[in-house]
């Protein structure tokens, strides 16, 4: 199999693909698992950044950083501040300690904020339809030891059928499919978790589905409001997505709100 392998990654090589695609290769034809894809890069003397850098073949550098000035697809350096400092807050009381908490974070793109998310809390589980994200997320991350990597198709194998291989999470972080629909079921399903207490929903002020579900939630009486992260409307508008993306930025709205849960 090591030969293959050897063969498959200067096959790539000699025809211009990046590590970026032999990753992608390895995870979805499940030749070896995550962690093997990361040693064996280790192995090859590939740094972090030159794995990364790959991603210029096909995306440009447009995702070479984890913060939303730079990075469009991530959380911004002002919501990732305010997230360590709430949570700073709720941990002088000693049952909502940040470190001895556990978040699930739906949607985890290359892992960015799944490492912020893994500086907070004492566990985090990752959850991602997509082998190619969660193989990059766990080299991004590959230092880290409390990250948890669960591939999910939350909505069509089902929300119980992933939650079976997890602790019941104190915080979810929601950053899924942002379709209207999708956000009302995964606040659906959270909200028969006996454990969680809090929901952070991502692109609250820049997607106006998203905007929509959780005011809807609020407007049953199921959520309210504990605060707002991240940057202002106007701060919002000024960052250009590629590829032509429109987003549908809500005015006097912040980037990111987290919810407490009522029961």
């Amino acid at each position: 199999m090591g030969d293959i392998i050897e063969q498959c990654y200067h096959g790539m090589k000699s025809n211009g693909k990046s590590d970026v695609d032999f990753l992608y290769l390895m995870c979805n034809s499940h030749l070896i698992d995550y962690e093997k894809i990361v040693r064996g890069i280790q192995h090859k003397n590939k740094t972090l950044q030159m794995i990364i850098n790959g991603c210029n073949h096909s995306f440009g550098d447009v995702f070479l950083t984890g913060n939303k000035e730079k990075n469009p697809w991530t959380s911004s350096s002002l919501f990732q501040s305010q997230l360590k400092e709430k949570f700073t807050e709720i941990s002088t009381s000693e049952s909502l300690n940040g470190k001895n908490m556990i978040i699930m974070e739906l949607g985890t793109h290359y892992g960015y904020t799944t490492g912020i998310l893994s500086d907070i809390f004492k566990k985090i589980y990752a959850v991602d339809i997509s082998p190619y994200f969660i193989g990059i997320n766990t080299v991004i991350n590959s230092s880290r030891k409390n990250i948890m990597y669960i591939q999910a198709d939350i909505y069509n194998e089902g929300f119980w059928g992933f939650m079976k291989k997890m602790e019941c999470p104190n915080v979810v972080f929601v950053d899924a499919i942002h379709s209207y629909e999708c956000v009302t079921e995964d606040i659906h399903h959270i909200l028969q978790l006996p454990s969680a207490e809090y929901i952070i929903f991502d692109d609250y002020g820049s997607w106006n589905n998203v905007n929509r579900a959780v005011n809807d939630s609020i407007g049953r009486d199921e959520l309210d409001i504990e605060c707002y992260f991240g940057l202002k409307s106007q701060e919002l508008n000024a960052i250009q997505l590629p590829f032509g993306i429109q987003s549908d930025i809500i005015q006097d709205c912040r980037e990111s709100v987290m919810c407490k849960i009522k029961r």
